[in-house]
């Protein structure tokens, strides 16, 4: 019994392991044909899309069988189309265009496989595009307050919100069928300025804006573009015309513009002063007579462009972001000036440095010399003339001597020559002042006598300056930037 018991095991053992190799052999990798064929995906049977800016659809296709998908809808193309060679699962979108129509449109997607009779469909019906027209505020609001109407019409349900708390709605919200709601709009009273509220309309993803108005106290500059003076010129003159219903003054925050208020309710804008080497601006204010409308100001900037010069010797360099000119002398001789060019009779001259390096003698020399005289020249360093002013001019002809210092730290120089008062235009004077590294207050170096005012005409001064440096020792350097330099005129 014990040997047959064996014996029968060890067959069984090999007719189980016979078929198993034979399963093996059978059962291959190209033999998923041998199962049951399924098709499975989790797409909705139905799907609703917007007209504009629709949603891209995304489900999931599973089987063991290569499948396609199509659509009876160019409008409507599922992505991918079919099933890939490497993969039998795939993630499908679908991309609808928008409806450029007012009815609404399906597409039908149909998913089948190889050797399933049945197949899958989805339905995508996209919705009608919408119609939104509106109809804006004939006229603005009265300052008082009050109500005006809008219209909209539209085929589908809308809203509509307001940008400002002083415009209120009677209704913000509608169905949307296609006829034309009127919507009543109260504004409260308004004892302020002009004033605008947005009001927004969105229909499913549609969107318009209407403006309303309502009118105040009214303190504005009408549109102008001619906001540039010439730098070149002073007592340049500009008028800008004012919008207002409340009476009001005008200020300037430069002293460089003067501002009136003319006969006819405008502004008169005045340049007092020519400026070069850079660019300077002036913000003009409009505010009411009443301090008690508490009214901000309204503000024009106006600006003031660097006048035109000439060079003379060797160039300098010009910063082109700002318009500050840097001169650079290494040689023995006066190479390096800036001219103007335009006659001058009485005036303050004014130049601001950025930076200023000299050594051995170099020196700064300007000049405003008449043809043959008068006229002044001035000498700031060592040198031929150290620290030396000289008037030229009628039965004066001295030499002024100013206290030698730093010119390293020069930061501004002023030289005045106007009239010794207001109200005698038969004496003149000139005065020099400075400023060094760190200082707020002009620092007088140099007074002359009153003399006779041997300038009778504007071009019996000469044309000031050149301006630049003089002698020096050759291959000693000497560098000047100018970062600005003005003239206001006396006559």
């Amino acid at each position: 019994m014990k040997k047959l018991s064996f014996y029968t095991i060890l067959c069984c053992l090999a007719v189980v392991c016979t078929f198993s190799l034979n399963s093996c052999q059978e059962f291959n990798i190209d033999s998923q044909a041998e199962f049951p064929p399924l098709l499975e995906t989790d797409a909705q049977s139905e799907y609703a899309v917007l007209a504009k800016s629709p949603n891209t659809i995304i489900f999931n296709i599973s089987s063991n069988t290569p499948w396609k998908i199509e659509s009876n809808k160019n409008w409507c193309v599922p992505t991918p189309a079919m099933s890939s060679a490497s993969s039998l699962i795939a993630e499908v979108s679908v991309i609808m265009e928008e409806n450029p129509d007012e009815q609404e449109r399906t597409a039908i997607l149909t998913i089948t496989a190889d050797r399933i009779k049945e197949s899958k469909t989805v339905t995508i019906t996209q919705a009608a595009k919408g119609t939104l027209l509106v109809q804006g505020f004939d006229d603005p609001f009265p300052s008082e307050g009050g109500e005006a109407t809008f219209t909209i019409t539209s085929n589908k349900a809308w809203k509509v919100t307001s940008s400002n708390q002083w415009l209120t709605l009677d209704k913000e919200e509608g169905e949307g069928n296609g006829e034309k709601v009127t919507i009543t709009a109260t504004a409260k009273p308004n004892t302020g300025l002009k004033r605008t509220a947005t009001l927004t309309i969105v229909s499913e993803g549609y969107e318009t804006e209407i403006t309303a108005t309502q009118n105040g106290i009214m303190l504005e500059f009408a549109e102008t573009t001619d906001v540039t003076f010439d730098g070149g010129q002073d007592k340049e003159t500009k008028t800008y015309q004012v919008l207002a219903n409340v009476d009001w003054q005008v200020s300037s925050d430069a002293t460089w513009l003067k501002v009136e208020k003319s006969i006819d309710g405008n502004i008169t804008a005045t340049s007092q002063s020519e400026i070069y080497f850079t660019t300077r601006k002036a913000v003009i204010s409009l505010t009411p007579t009443d301090k008690t409308l508490g009214i901000e100001a309204t503000t024009l900037e106006v600006r003031q462009a660097g006048g035109s010069y000439e060079l003379n010797g060797t160039p300098g360099t010009i910063d082109e972001a700002t318009g500050a000119i840097t001169f650079t002398e290494e040689t023995g001789n006066a190479n390096c000036r800036y001219y103007i060019n335009k006659p001058r009779k009485l005036a303050i001259h004014k130049w601001h440095f950025s930076n200023i390096e000299v050594d051995d003698n170099r020196c700064l020399n300007m000049n405003c010399v008449a043809s043959p005289i008068p006229g002044w020249n001035f000498w700031l360093g060592v040198g031929a003339n150290p620290w030396t002013f000289k008037y030229r001019g009628g039965s004066s002809n001295d030499d002024y001597k100013c206290t030698p210092f730093d010119l390293n730290k020069l930061k501004a120089l002023k030289v005045s020559h106007t009239y010794s008062t207001p109200d005698n235009k038969t004496k003149a004077k000139i005065e020099v002042f400075i400023k060094l590294e760190g200082e707020t207050d002009w620092t007088q170096i140099i007074t002359t006598p009153e003399y006779e005012n041997l300038f009778e005409t504007t071009g019996s001064a000469g044309n000031f300056p050149y301006f630049g440096f003089i002698a020096g020792t050759a291959g000693k350097k000497g560098t000047m930037t100018i970062t600005s330099y003005e003239v206001t005129n006396i006559e």
